[in-house]
């Protein structure tokens, strides 16, 4: 019981969920959003830029990029720096985040722009090993708590019992 507790803890605070969309950093919410595209036949990326990561999507013989995690786009992406810039700059805008500048030249630093590593299916498997394994863990250590608890009102009893009857024997004499 405890441990389901602690996994929807853990869960919300950002671990990887196919089950939901309502937690997760900015690559979490990339990676889901390129397999709900995909899984529509629609070609998606991940994509790091230098501290952030979006959603590159090609439709139509153009790429777009949208950002899953702050709600904006998509915007076409554009091989000039200026205009990306703008692009990028005027949708972040509009959705009123504070730090548009700073996403606008994440954007066009194109030299550390990537396809982010698409591992995450690795990393949630290896979650629900851990989480089994915990639960595993937590079960016997009730089960041994049980014992030792069992262990221990016997002992007392034989104690108190063994007591009581030293004090029968000194009764009786």
């Amino acid at each position: 019981m405890f441990i389901g507790r602690a996994e929807r803890v853990v869960n919300s605070e950002g671990i990887l969920v196919r089950s939901r969309f309502t937690c997760g950093y900015c690559h979490q919410r990339a990676y889901l959003a390129a397999r709900l595209l995909r899984h529509s036949g629609i070609e998606a990326v991940v994509y790091g830029l230098n501290g952030h990561v979006l959603l590159r999507f090609h439709i139509d013989g153009a790429d777009y990029f949208t950002d899953p995690d702050y709600g904006v786009g998509p915007y076409a992406y554009s091989d000039d720096p200026q205009f990306l810039h703008r692009v990028v700059l005027n949708n972040y805008a509009k959705a009123s985040w504070l730090n548009a500048e700073t996403i606008a030249g994440m954007a066009t630093s194109y030299e550390d722009n990537a396809p982010y590593g698409e591992y995450l299916d690795i990393i949630y498997e290896e979650q629900r090993a851990g989480f089994r394994l915990a639960r595993i863990l937590a079960n016997l250590n009730m089960a041994l708590a049980i014992v030792a608890f069992g262990t221990a009102l016997t002992i007392a009893y034989r104690l108190r019992r063994s007591a009581t009857s030293s004090q029968t024997q000194l009764v009786a004499q």
